[in-house]
């Protein structure tokens, strides 16, 4: 009950503005720390319309103490008919430990572009793994 996350306070309590074991463990649970290399990319909305700006950035993050070589990132863009342009290729790059790294790209919607479910995917190869993240967003 006195721990900061727990669902219930009285009005005007002030008590609860610390973290505590409890809450410390629960965010883990929620929200693990990866273990291995890992890469995501995000856009600023889940839609929009033809001609509007779409933000989207990556973020790549390697928690682990090793250094992997020959790493490569490609973000690739996949059609409603499952077709996929690639838009970002890093090419081959060393991914060093405890790294942490973001990119962002700005880019029109062309008007004719046609209406339907789209997805970035993008996928990160470390030593002889890879990780693949896809996000998907809907163009009206």
């Amino acid at each position: 009950k006195e721990e900061t996350m727990y669902g219930y306070a009285s009005p005007g309590e002030t008590k609860k503005r610390t973290l505590y074991t409890g809450d410390k463990a629960g965010i883990r649970i929620v929200y693990p720390y990866p273990t291995a290399p890992r890469t995501s990319v995000a856009t600023d909305k889940s839609a929009y319309t033809r001609g509007e700006t779409i933000y989207y950035g990556l973020v790549v993050t390697n928690p682990t103490g090793t250094t992997y070589s020959n790493s490569r990132l490609v973000i690739s863009l996949v059609f409603p008919d499952s077709s996929k342009k690639t838009v970002f290729d890093s090419g081959t790059f060393t991914l060093r430990p405890k790294l942490g790294g973001a990119k962002f790209w700005i880019q029109t919607i062309p008007s004719g572009t046609p209406p339907g479910s789209y997805q970035f995917e993008d996928t990160l190869k470390y030593g002889s793994d890879t990780y693949t993240y896809t996000l998907s967003f809907k163009i009206t």
